[in-house]
């Protein structure tokens, strides 16, 4: 099912004058052709992503848990992804797939 929600701001400045901004249509899915699978999500070496579907176009994002992107990696026309984790520090990080229609997050332990 797919929904589209339409979102704008109202925004009160210190002198009570009140703006409104720009209106967003922001498409929500819970199809789950478009879910994003990682594997392992423990691992020292390489993590496998998968789309239950070929992306057209996207990124894969990758953050350490301070947030600072660690990785970023251009898709196109894909359905899977191994990405590389050997110069990794060890911790914790959050892998974001991102395109114009959709956003996932999940996280992901180097040992």
């Amino acid at each position: 099912m797919i929904n589209d929600n339409y979102y704008r701001l109202k925004i009160t400045g210190d002198d009570g004058e009140i703006k409104y901004s720009p209106v967003i249509s922001v498409r929500l899915s819970d199809n789950a052709d478009n879910r994003l699978i990682v594997f392992p999500t423990i691992s020292d070496n390489m993590i496998h992503c998968s789309f239950e579907q070929n992306v057209a176009q996207g990124e894969i994002t990758i953050y350490n848990i301070m947030g600072v992107v660690v990785k970023s990696i251009k898709i196109t026309n894909k359905g899977e992804v191994d990405i590389d984790i050997t110069d990794f520090k060890k911790g914790q990080y959050i892998l974001q797939f991102s395109n114009a229609y959709q956003s996932e997050s999940t996280k992901f332990i180097k040992q």
